[in-house]
């Protein structure tokens, strides 16, 4: 195992290297904001941090749709898990992503014993998060008498706390959500007492762990193509066949797809099963690992290939249905996916920002350069519209699963494919920004952008390919028209802000949204082929109408509190969507961007005269190419 620098080593110096006279050559490499008006003048990234005291932003979202009651309890927890992600749990994730994990196929005499030998502090990471309740707080008898409930915008906190040390670790929690909604959805009483009590334990000694596997050789979205049989001797199914790609490959619990009848093809002759490690009388079912992928990133959790022979198997609910039922996991995977990628976003913005504001060249710190300061910026803006966009998916959730909100459920089912679709294009994109901003440095693995980076690439890819997500948004709208359950929702809410000082936010989200249908309506009577084109188009739409919506909602929410930092955001969002001509664009637009820069990254909240008068300046400046606060 390679030896770990100390956490700090890599931001705060590198000491002088002496000639052979002794002299240095080349004078103390320091970080100094002094001269900076951002708030990360004096963030250390490389910590120890408390992730959430650090996210203002955090806390007025999980007010708004958690309530101050909840937030009255879950600030100490949400400080809690901050701290131990921005110390503990990152320097541990640093550690094994260098080192990985091994397979042991064989045991000494030969035998196929197909163990997974986690590294210590990935087994240390994985435990830390699900003892502290990210799975099972509402399942924890003992949470729930000293607490309460944990909505699951609140859990979409913690996870977005974790991801920010480490995506790997998001991956088990977010295989385990999809698991535990499957099971309470279509699972039997049975499957409640045997295969859901053990995955939402919050003792570590009764807990296990999940995979879920869908994917061939044959093809990875074509789960139609599963050649894996499954058939039942004597009451007992039985599985046979490969896995190509199983993430968390060393679980106790395997969810997967089985061919229930040969002669059915397609989707519609798959069940849904759950493989045991280990079979009810302790000996080992008929599960191998052949071997463990060699990845480029998300090194902590072990990928590998799965051969089942012989393996027993638990059907879940209908033998006729395990393509639907995998389908509605599928949901809840992308969404947590998509709550991880939101962490690597925020982590990447906290690098380059906190970088930019304390790294000094030409007799200044970097973000006072036209171009840095714009990046920051817009960085700041996807920021808060894919937090805004990601917390607006997770309250559907909640209401979903609390009040049997049909229509709740369906704005879940439209918006999770966005939100992962969203986060996982953009979380790569803060990562590449994040290391250009640091330069060179950014490049070099003792900094923490590269492993961002490799992470973040996976996003795009698991739980289905932003192209996979794209069309089933595209379902969703075709088959459902869940667009308009997402919009009559929103738009409900917005009618109470048509007055006010962000009242003009409302204005331009409902143009969003019917730019958005009057798309959808256009495709409409076109070729499949042709929406099938159009499909990723539809999603930047979606999500930006979406994400809009969301933020004008949040940003009365906050100004009513007397913080106007949201709403600027909000008409900076809506001022990109709205540029001109690309001649007008570059001679006329964007003067007084980098005007805002001490004013959106400074300490503080925005008073409502400040962000008028900003507005004003701004709208001048750019000849009146900007949308206007009401008065």
């Amino acid at each position: 195992m390679k030896a770990m620098p100390p956490a700090d080593s890599s931001a705060r110096s590198v000491h002088p290297r002496p000639d052979a006279r002794g002299a240095q050559m080349y004078p103390d490499y320091e970080l100094d904001g002094r001269d900076s008006p951002s708030r990360f003048r004096d963030v250390d990234p490389y910590g120890p941090l408390d992730y959430y005291a650090l996210d203002g932003n955090l806390g007025a979202v999980l007010e708004l749709h958690a309530g101050a009651e909840v937030m009255g309890w879950a600030d100490e927890r949400l400080g809690a898990l901050g701290e131990r992600c921005g110390g503990d749990v990152v320097r541990r994730a640093e550690v094994y992503d260098r080192v990985g994990h091994d397979l042991e196929r064989y045991d000494r005499f030969g035998r196929d014993v197909s163990r997974v030998v986690h590294h210590p502090d990935w087994l240390a990471n994985r435990d830390e998060v699900f003892d502290f309740g990210l799975v099972g707080w509402n399942h924890d008898p003992a949470l729930l008498a000293r607490y309460g409930r944990a909505p699951i915008t609140l859990l979409a906190a913690f996870d977005y706390l974790v991801g920010q040390a480490d995506m790997a670790l998001c991956c088990p929690l977010e295989l385990a959500h999809g698991a535990v909604a499957v099971l309470e959805r279509f699972g039997s009483n049975d499957d409640a007492a045997n295969i859901l009590s053990p995955i939402v334990a919050t003792d570590r000694t009764r807990r296990q762990q999940v995979a879920q596997v869908a994917t061939e050789i044959t093809g990875g979205s074509d789960v139609g193509a599963t050649r894996t049989g499954a058939h039942n001797e004597d009451g007992q199914w039985v599985l046979n066949g490969e896995k190509w790609f199983a993430s968390n490959c060393g679980a106790d619990l395997i969810v997967t797809l089985g061919r229930v009848d040969p002669k059915v093809g397609g989707t519609k002759g798959l069940g849904l099963f759950v493989v045991p490690r280990v079979r009810a009388d302790g000996s080992p079912n008929g599960v191998s690992i052949r071997r463990l992928k060699d990845k480029m990133g998300t090194i902590g959790v072990p990928t590998g290939e799965l051969i089942f022979t012989g393996a027993e198997a638990h059907l879940v609910g209908d033998a006729s249905q395990g393509w639907r039922y995998m389908a509605e996991m599928l949901n809840h995977t992308r969404f947590w996916n998509g709550v991880g990628s939101l962490g690597v976003m925020r982590r990447a913005f906290v690098e380059a920002a906190s970088y930019a504001a304390r790294r000094r060249s030409f007799g200044t710190t970097i973000d006072s350069f036209p171009m840095v300061r714009e990046r920051l910026v817009w960085l700041q803006v996807d920021l808060a519209a894919t937090t805004a966009l990601t917390f607006a998916g997770a309250a559907a959730l909640e209401a979903a699963e609390t009040g049997g909100d049909h229509a709740a459920a369906l704005r879940f089912r439209t918006l999770a494919p966005v939100i992962k679709y969203r986060a996982g294009e953009q979380n790569v994109d803060f990562a590449r920004a994040a290391i250009e901003t640091l330069g060179g440095n950014g490049y070099i693995a003792t900094f923490a952008t590269p492993r961002l980076l490799r992470d973040a690439q996976v996003n795009p890819i698991w739980e289905g390919t932003s192209n996979i997500c794209a069309l089933d948004l595209q379902r969703a709208i075709t088959n459902q028209r869940g667009h308009c359950a997402v919009l009559e929702h929103f738009d409900t809410i917005l009618a109470a802000i048509d007055e006010g000082p962000v009242g003009h936010l409302t204005a331009a989200a409902r143009t969003a949204a019917t730019q958005l249908t009057t798309a959808v309506d256009g495709l409409a009577a076109q070729s499949p082929q042709r929406r099938d084109q159009q499909a990723r188009r539809v999603a930047e739409l979606f999500g930006d109408a979406a994400a809009l919506a969301a933020m004008a909602i949040e940003a009365d929410f906050e100004g009513r509190r007397g913080d106007f930092r949201k709403a600027l955001t909000a008409d900076l969002f809506i001022t990109r969507r709205t540029q001109p001509d690309p001649v007008t664009a570059i001679t006329q637009c964007g003067h007084g961007i980098t005007d805002l820069y001490p004013l959106l990254f400074g300490d503080g909240p925005i008073t409502e005269d400040t962000y008028r008068t900003s507005q004003n300046q701004t709208a001048e400046r750019d000849g009146g190419h900007h949308e206007q606060p009401r008065k």
